[in-house]
C-alpha cells in the first residue's frame, strides 16, 4: 500500500504526464481493487483538475464510470461527488478498524 501511495505522489508531481481517461480508469480500478479509497479519490482529483467550471463546453461519455455526455461543469461536479464518496468510504473503513 505504501508503494502505491509513493507511486501516486511521484507520478502526480510530473507535469508532463498526460493524465488521460485511460490512465485515470486504469489507476482508479487498481486503487479500488486494493481498497485504497484515498488513492482512488486522488486519482479522480487529478482527472477533475483537467476540467473547467464551464457549462458551455461538453465532454463525451465516460462509459466505464457510467457518466453520460456532460458539460465540463457537470463532469467536474460529478467527479467531486465521487471523490467525496471514496473519501467517505475510506473514513468508514478506518472507523470500523479502531
Amino acid at each position: 500500500m505504501r508503494y502505491i501511495s509513493n507511486m501516486f505522489i511521484s507520478w502526480s508531481m510530473c507535469e508532463d504526464l498526460p493524465f488521460s481517461v485511460v490512465s485515470t480508469l486504469m489507476f482508479l480500478q487498481m486503487h479500488l481493487q486494493s481498497q485504497n479509497h484515498a488513492e482512488a479519490a486522488l486519482t479522480l482529483k487529478l482527472h477533475s483538475d483537467l476540467h473547467e467550471w464551464d457549462m458551455n463546453s461538453f465532454l463525451p461519455p465516460m462509459e466505464d464510470l457510467g457518466l453520460p455526455q456532460q458539460s465540463q461543469f457537470q463532469r467536474k461536479e460529478t467527479l467531486c461527488l465521487l471523490i467525496l464518496d471514496y473519501l467517505g468510504n475510506r473514513q468508514s473503513l478506518f472507523v470500523t478498524h479502531i
